[in-house]
């Protein structure tokens, strides 16, 4: 049987620099808020392409514990957020 992410196995996340592609999304965002409250540095990086989901009101409780990055992953500007990170999440289109 599969379990949700509890309080106790959050405690991995604490204090890593974590980057999610897509982080504006649904599913970015539900994660984004997870690791948030698990003392995570969270960045969203999100392109906020029209017809793909992104949408800051996924995020408006939980904005000021978060960085977000409008972006394409293509981009080497952009991608210089991976370099950075500890872990990432891609969940870009």
């Amino acid at each position: 049987m599969k379990r949700a992410l509890s309080a106790g196995s959050l405690e991995f996340f604490r204090g890593k620099h974590i980057v999610i592609t897509g982080g504006l999304g649904f599913l970015g965002s539900s994660l984004a808020a997870r690791l948030a409250s698990a003392c995570a540095g969270v960045t969203l990086l999100d392109a906020m392409l029209p017809g793909y989901g992104a949408n800051l009101f996924n995020i408006s409780g939980i904005k000021k514990a978060l960085k977000v990055i409008k972006g394409d992953i293509r981009d080497e500007k952009t991608a210089r957020v991976f370099g950075q990170a500890d872990l990432i999440f891609h969940i870009a289109a």
